[in-house]
């Protein structure tokens, strides 16, 4: 299956994903991750919708929502759109555009709902209206595809980068507080890990996809990067392939590894 892939603002976003984890922005990253540890949402089982895909997604709408363009820049857009000038354009506007046939724009949903231009209304009136108009659009079928496609973007970049899936595993097995039980990895999971990783063990690089058909699988060993016995999760990001001597070496701990081939060498 492929997918077009628009990447409008993406490693932006990866990079707050990655900057929440540490620390790196004022709105609390619990807001995603207390829910986790709330009776009932106990994740048992691997789902195709992993929960970095949860993640993700929760990073977008939250960049939607924490974005407070000001009254003055709106304003100042607003007379001076005959010049094609962005002041004061909203990010959600901009991404909504980028992958919607639709235009969505503020200023000509303030003029539609109120049959006023945002120069009638006091600065704080502005903002009661940016909330409502994200309201608005939170309800559209439009909007749900545009988060749900840039999310899988997200997905895409950061499930390669397997220092960010150690340190978003470690932060879940924070908040993980029933240890899950070992299950069966299903094959769309092996598959994908064995092609992210170029069918090598992550730690020594032995070429694992000549061994798959030849010996016993237990050769190939699909590896929890934070150990269940951690609290680690069932989820997809958890995963990377290992040999059996690794794995061993490894035991009930959590690592990866950060080395990666290179495509070509420049000297």
């Amino acid at each position: 299956m492929h997918n077009q892939m628009k990447y409008f603002d993406v490693y932006f976003l990866c990079q707050s994903a990655s900057r929440l984890l540490d620390g790196g922005f004022e709105r609390t990253i619990n807001d995603f991750f207390e829910p986790l540890s709330e009776s009932g949402s106990e994740k048992n089982s691997f789902n195709k919708y992993s929960i970095l895909h949860e993640y993700c997604e929760w990073v977008i709408r939250a960049n939607i929502w924490d974005e407070k363009n000001s009254a003055v820049s709106i304003k100042k857009r607003y007379r001076n759109r005959g010049y094609s000038r962005n002041d004061g354009t909203l990010w959600v506007d901009i991404a909504l555009n980028h992958y919607s046939k639709k235009k969505y724009d503020f200023l000509d949903w303030v003029n539609e709902e109120t049959g006023k231009t945002v120069d009638c209304f006091e600065d704080a009136e502005i903002d009661e209206l940016q909330h409502n108009y994200l309201i608005s659009l939170s309800g559209l079928e439009e909007f749900d595809d545009f988060v749900a496609r840039l999310s899988s973007e997200m997905f895409y970049v950061l499930f390669q980068n397997r220092g960010f899936l150690y340190n978003f595993n470690q932060y879940l097995s924070t908040y993980n507080q029933i240890r899950k039980p070992r299950i069966s990895i299903p094959k769309w999971a092996q598959r994908a890990i064995l092609f992210r990783d170029r069918g090598r063990c992550v730690f020594c690089s032995k070429d694992l996809s000549g061994t798959i058909n030849i010996t016993e699988d237990r050769e190939v060993h699909y590896d929890h990067i934070v150990s269940l016995g951690n609290n680690g999760m069932n989820d997809i990001s958890n995963l990377q392939p290992s040999c059996q001597k690794c794995n061993l070496k490894k035991s009930k701990g959590s690592k990866t590894s950060t080395y990666y081939q290179q495509w070509y060498k420049l000297k």
